[in-house]
């Protein structure tokens, strides 16, 4: 009797990919995981900046002004404004009359003041608002060869002035700190000029202006510039005052006390060059002090 032969028939072969061991699919599991990576990584290896971002969802309401945006507008702002007429007595000293007088037309003054200078030296002293508007002027109408220290106390506002500063490059650098720190630590003719750009009663501020013009900070031929509100004088003015008749410094004491302090502080060294009434929400005081020798 024949035995019957088992036939051994050819293993099918499986369609489809062949299937991987554990390494292979965590290797590709890894790499699915950093393919953008990889792929940026590769393009810059080819020298193709082709970044893959996705974009940023759109922001509701107006659009975020840039700083140079809000520095036209509020200089657009500032040419257009109603002019207000100064009212001062006529027989004020030292005082040019105008009927007319602005804040701006204030920059224009110490631009011209900074201008006929004769300063060896480019450092400025200063109390800059966030805009930096007057500095900028004096950067581009007189030389751009200045350099400038600035003192801010409030903290909101010297971090916008510290990101203005940085996104126009301009040469200033930035104390978050009181003037007076930087007046007492200041050597003699170490400023070419001082910005004082106090815009408060000079009561309050009357130390820093005796400190700056004793200890001759500024250089010979340099310039104070001081900005003072004229609406209440303070104690300190009233005294400066006392024994001058009523007649005489009638609305003008801030003028006469700022007179006193120059002539008693400077030593001879000092003349008051210009002042100017204005409004700017209250009654103001622009002042340029001149140091002659």
């Amino acid at each position: 009797m024949k035995t019957l032969e088992l036939i051994k028939l050819p293993v099918l072969k499986k369609r489809g990919r062949p299937r991987l061991s554990d390494d292979e699919k965590a290797k590709r599991l890894e790499f699915r995981k950093n393919s953008q990576r990889a792929k940026k990584a590769w393009l810059t290896r080819q020298n193709k900046n082709q970044a893959i971002e996705t974009p940023a969802p759109k922001k509701r309401g107006r659009p975020r002004l840039s700083d140079e945006e809000k520095t036209k507008r509020l200089e657009l702002r500032l040419k257009n404004k109603k002019p207000i007429i100064a009212k001062i007595p006529t027989n004020a000293p030292n005082v040019d009359w105008r009927e007319r007088i602005g804040k701006e037309i204030g920059r224009e003054i110490i631009v011209e003041s900074v201008k006929i200078s004769k300063t060896k030296g480019r450092k400025i002293l200063t109390l800059p608002a966030e805009f930096c508007i007057l500095e900028k002027k004096v950067l581009a109408e007189v030389s751009d060869n200045f350099q400038f220290v600035a003192c801010e106390m409030d903290g909101g506002v010297f971090a916008r002035l510290q990101k203005n500063i940085k996104n126009e490059n301009l040469p200033i650098a930035a104390h978050h700190c009181k003037i007076e720190e930087i007046i007492n630590k200041a050597k003699a003719n170490e400023y070419a000029h001082a910005f004082l750009d106090y815009c408060q009663t000079l009561t309050k501020h009357h130390e820093d202006l005796e400190k700056t013009l004793k200890n001759n900070i500024v250089q010979r031929g340099g310039t104070i510039v001081i900005t003072l509100t004229t609406r209440c004088g303070g104690y300190f003015v009233k005294n400066l005052v006392k024994n001058i008749p009523d007649e005489a410094k009638h609305k003008r004491e801030s003028l006469i006390a700022l007179n006193v302090v120059v002539s008693k502080y400077g030593h001879g060294n000092y003349f008051i060059e210009k002042m100017h009434l204005y409004r700017d929400g209250a009654p103001m005081l622009l002042a340029v002090i001149r140091r002659i020798k």
